[in-house]
């Protein structure tokens, strides 16, 4: 709802000025139902022909304008009330298995980010305490939640699987498995349940992965780069996708040397900074003068420790990151990188859940939505 902060008298928006009488009332009169003059009970239409000095034609003409917006619903031989905005949005659930690590809380600020920035404007309301979810919980455990959640009028899940470790993708599957079964819809946000050949069984609203792995290696050698690897961390699609977009990116090169390339991937058991310790050695021995890490917060990592090591970034080693995360952009050296519209996902992710609302029955469905590159100092000198 839009909120003008104006004292009465009211009156209608200076750009409304030429618009026809019944336009004009009517913002006039959105301006009272935003600041709760009226309450819940909206003037009769003679009422308000009488206190504007227009025609009943008039009234009624921009209390339809009103309807139109969701802001009035009539009610027959009762009279016309203001809606409760709050109460008819479409309640959403929003599971976002962000995986742990030192930068775990930045990383979930931006997954929402896009989610809540879109609350109101399509009419939802994204719920992220819909599901309790302790470390421990149990198939049963995610049963229950879901009932309940159905139960508190949740029409919906947006769902983020978990990328690491073998508990988190049974509780994943167990929470998806109880969805089902309570005839929940469920659409998955970003990429698929781990495993190198699993099948696409469900809804998948995810960035352009593919492309956006080919966008950053046709970077790297635009920029003379020819010793190019890939820090991969998961066996997830949206790593996979990247990887085929690095291979894709390479094989077309046309050159009297072919590109050997090179996929790396980092340790899940070693903690973070021993890993990045790991992928920087390993970078530096094969001579690598490129890399395309899977996320900012490793190429950050590994542009510390080549520092550390006396390896120059950009001129010998140029390093590109995904996902613009906070970390990236937040000193004078900054992280280039692959950014994703998070607030055109999440739209997209409302638009396929009112899909799949609609059609349950209907094959599963993967919406792709394209990036942009973002050059910094990592992969290009001053």
């Amino acid at each position: 709802m839009n909120v003008y902060f104006r004292q009465p008298p009211f009156g209608p928006h200076p750009a409304m000025a030429d618009a026809p009488k019944y336009i004009q009332v009517a913002e006039v009169l959105e301006q009272k139902i935003a600041t709760g003059i009226w309450g819940r009970q909206v003037p009769s239409v003679r009422a308000i022909a009488k206190e504007y000095s227009i025609s009943i034609v008039t009234a009624s003409r921009a209390l339809q304008v009103l309807c139109d917006k969701g802001l009035v619903q009539t009610v027959e031989r009762s009279g016309a009330y203001v809606v409760d905005r709050e109460s008819s949005r479409q309640k959403l659930g929003l599971v976002l298995r962000i995986t742990p690590g030192p930068w775990h809380e930045a990383s979930v600020r931006v997954a929402h980010s896009g989610f809540d920035s879109l609350d109101t404007n399509l009419g939802v309301r994204f719920l992220n305490d819909a599901f309790p979810w302790p470390n421990d919980a149990t198939a049963a455990d995610l049963e229950k939640e879901v009932r309940k959640a159905k139960e508190a009028g949740i029409e919906g899940v947006v769902f983020l699987p978990s990328r690491t470790g073998e508990t988190r993708l049974k509780q994943d599957e167990a929470f998806l498995a109880a969805c089902d079964e309570a005839g929940l819809p469920t659409i998955l946000y970003q990429r698929n349940l781990p495993g190198d050949r699993r099948p696409l069984q469900r809804d998948l609203v995810s960035s352009d992965d593919l492309e956006a792995g080919r966008a950053v290696t046709q970077h790297l050698l635009e920029s003379g780069r020819r010793r190019i690897a890939f820090v991969a961390g998961s066996s997830v699609s949206s790593h996979f996708d990247r990887v085929a977009g690095y291979l894709h990116e390479l094989s077309r090169l046309e050159s009297d040397a072919p590109l050997v390339p090179a996929v790396l991937r980092q340790s899940p058991a070693l903690p973070f900074r021993e890993a990045c310790m790991e992928l920087a050695e390993r970078l530096i021995d094969m001579k690598a003068d490129g890399v395309v890490c899977y996320q900012d917060y490793v190429a950050m990592g590994i542009i510390l420790e080549c520092f550390k090591r006396g390896v120059r970034v950009p001129e010998q080693l140029a390093v590109v990151g995904f996902d613009n995360l906070p970390v990236g952009n937040v000193f004078s050296f900054g992280v280039s990188t692959y950014e994703f519209p998070v607030e055109e996902l999440a739209r997209q992710c409302v638009r396929s859940l009112r899909h799949r609302i609609e059609e349950p029955n209907r094959p599963p469905v993967r919406v792709l939505v394209p990036g942009r590159l973002l050059a910094r100092e990592s992969s290009q000198s001053a």
